[in-house]
């Protein structure tokens, strides 16, 4: 078997990279045409900022928390959510 020198792999690739800059590779070449239009339901939406919670332990090991954010009622939820948390995780512990 005759392989290629390292003149015919450059050659070979070459060619190869020629071949595939003359084929058009974008949207527009192909007639595909995307089109974005405004939906004023979506537009309208706001994110809302994140909620930042800060966990704070004190000398005797109590835990006590402070909740920071813009939608009170999201974080009265969330304070709930977590005291009933910190309840279950104190009951299992004094069962063990």
């Amino acid at each position: 078997m005759d392989r290629p020198g390292k003149t015919g792999k450059v050659f070979f690739g070459t060619l190869l990279l020629l071949a595939l800059s003359l084929f058009p590779v974008s949207e527009a070449a192909w007639g595909l045409q995307t089109q974005f239009r405004k939906n004023p339901a979506i537009s309208g939406i706001i994110p809302e900022k994140p909620m930042k919670m800060q966990l704070k332990r004190d000398a005797q090991g109590r835990y006590s928390w402070t909740i920071e954010g813009t939608n009170v009622y999201r974080m009265i939820r969330e304070d709930e959510k977590f005291r009933a948390y910190v309840d279950r995780l104190k009951k299992r512990g004094k069962s063990r």
